[in-house]
């Protein structure tokens, strides 16, 4: 599972407005000094530029109005590559982020010098992160190879390291109770396949629980790419690229099935109900299938 870098830029829970004047934002760019100009995108919105800025020898600065909706925005340091970009939580305690920001490639790290909580969301981040990577790959030996006499101790390797996941998880989002990094995190849970299962039964499975432990009807998340990231991975992993080997007729009988239980879920509220819709005509568009584009139409 993936993670995208999140930076958090303190503002109220919600879609309040923030008590300063506006949110000022400064990042060094310590490795890469080659961009000369960014945007920054907001999410699920008809106008998703919010402003540009220039970079000049390294050096990022730009400010946020107080009546900025709260949310996910994210930084591009480039106006023609989607990469490098760093994501920015709107959340309503601080009022200035200052960091530096390495790159792997184009892969942004921020280092914060001011914020408190994004130091402690960078840090979960990090661990976390360090935690999946040895539980991806020692799910993917024992997906590959089977010796009786390791496969045992491979499992039990697995648990252990599952349940340190666990513990990870459970305390940052009980000591960030409230906050938008609890939020993002409790409706990101990673799960755990049953290794004793094979491949396609393992994905249906999946699949099945995909959306368990998320609240798919919360109008502050439409506001962040969390649902977005979501819905594509569901759709591309399990239907539009599965395992299994199906027909069209078939693949599109189970898209059109899918679709169907996935706005149900997000109908609690006609917030979220408007938004499954408007993303899925969106989704289905880019991948170029009009059938499925009316059919949302229909609903």
């Amino acid at each position: 599972m993936r993670y995208g870098f999140i930076l958090v830029v303190s503002m109220l829970l919600g879609s309040r407005a923030i008590a300063q004047d506006s949110i000022r934002v400064q990042a060094t760019l310590v490795t890469n000094k080659v961009f000369l100009k960014g945007w920054l995108e907001q999410f699920n919105t008809d106008k998703p530029m919010v402003l540009q800025f220039n970079i000049r020898e390294g050096q990022v600065a730009f400010s946020l109005p107080a009546s900025v909706q709260a949310g996910v925005y994210r930084m591009h340091l480039d106006t023609t590559n989607k990469k490098p970009f760093i994501d920015l939580i709107v959340d309503g305690i601080e009022n200035k982020i200052v960091f530096d920001v390495l790159f792997n490639d184009l892969e942004a790290r921020p280092v914060f010098h001011e914020s408190i909580e994004n130091q402690n969301w960078y840090n979960y981040l990090k661990s976390t992160t360090k935690q999946i990577n040895r539980l991806d790959n020692l799910f993917q030996y024992l997906s590959v190879f089977h010796d009786k006499s390791i496969d045992k101790l491979v499992i039990k390797t697995y648990t252990i390291e599952r349940d340190k996941y666990y513990k990870l998880f459970y305390k940052f989002c009980f000591d960030n109770t409230t906050t938008w990094a609890s939020l993002l995190v409790e409706n990101r849970p990673y799960y755990f396949s049953n290794l004793r299962k094979k491949p396609v039964e393992r994905d249906y499975i999946r699949s099945r629980f995909f959306w368990e432990g998320i609240d798919t009807n919360n109008p502050k998340l439409i506001n962040t790419p969390l649902y977005g990231e979501l819905i594509e991975l569901y759709f591309d992993k399990y239907f539009i690229n599965p395992i299994e080997n199906y027909t069209s007729g078939q693949k599109e009988y189970l898209l059109k099935k899918e679709m169907d239980i996935l706005i149900e879920k997000f109908s609690n509220n006609h917030v979220s109900k408007a938004f499954i819709k408007n993303y899925l005509k969106v989704y289905f568009k880019r991948l170029g299938n009009q059938d499925l584009i009316d059919y949302v139409y229909k609903k």
